[in-house]
């Protein structure tokens, strides 16, 4: 049994189950300033009754996220896959059909046996802006 989690672009997701041939869907949204990845795995695992402890494998496709998006996705999937002890895999910025990356995913997990870390991977430079805020304060000199 393999959970892989699809982030389709900045505001997209969706967690997918697939055991013994069947796939089982649970798309969302994902709030802006508000990680819901995992109380929107919390809430699919509940509909299909499914308990963490029997996953075999974790995957993760991006086809679209901001770099802070990748980096705190990627570290819930790392963090799961090596709580449970199960082999992680992923893919970035891949144009491919969601169903053909997924196959690809399955592929790759298959092989392995257990726990190694994923990289993030970021598809283009980081937007690091000054902030417009104005301050409530004056530092005196």
């Amino acid at each position: 049994m393999t959970l892989i989690l699809n982030i389709l672009d900045n505001k997209n997701g969706a967690w997918r189950l697939f055991t013994d041939g069947a796939e089982k869907v649970h798309e969302f949204a994902m709030i802006q300033g508000e990680e819901n990845v995992l109380a929107e795995l919390d809430n699919f695992l509940k509909q299909v009754n499914f308990e963490l402890k029997t996953l075999k494998a974790l995957g993760l496709s991006i086809k679209e996220a901001s770099l802070t998006q990748v980096k705190v996705i990627v570290t819930i999937i790392n963090t799961l896959g090596w709580q449970l002890n199960i082999p992680v895999a992923a893919s970035f910025y891949l144009n491919s059909p969601v169903k053909e990356i997924n196959q690809q995913l399955l592929a790759s997990l298959k092989n392995k046996h257990e726990f190694t870390s994923i990289i993030p991977e970021y598809s283009r430079e980081a937007e690091i802006t000054i902030s417009q805020k104005t301050q409530n304060f004056e530092i005196e000199l």
